[in-house]
């Protein structure tokens, strides 16, 4: 017969895979940028979750004026990681495609 088939793990199991996969000094960032866009995106009127590119671009764009830029790129991971637990796409992947 054919080789056995691993299961999915459950979205539960995904997200205690991703708290064991970072520090926790890094899992306490990604809470606080979390909370930070979801403040922000109540402030705005939208929806933290799934939230569209362009929602985040406009938030780090207010971000970059005050900002360094390695804690922009956590507040990006942050979403990108939210976005990753719930199963969802992340709004932070820029997709590409060549022009004619």
């Amino acid at each position: 017969m054919g080789a056995d088939l691993v299961p999915s793990p459950s979205l539960e199991q995904a997200r205690e895979f991703i708290l064991a996969s970072k520090a926790e000094n890094t899992l306490r960032g990604y809470r606080a940028d979390w909370r930070a866009f979801c403040e922000w995106c109540e402030g705005q009127g939208v929806a933290p979750l799934p939230a569209f590119p362009e929602t985040v671009a406009a938030y780090i764009a207010e971000c970059a004026g005050r900002l360094k830029p390695g804690s922009i790129q956590r507040r990006l991971n942050a979403i990108a990681e939210a976005h990753k637990a719930m199963g969802v796409d992340s709004p932070t992947m820029r997709q590409w495609s060549p022009t004619p």
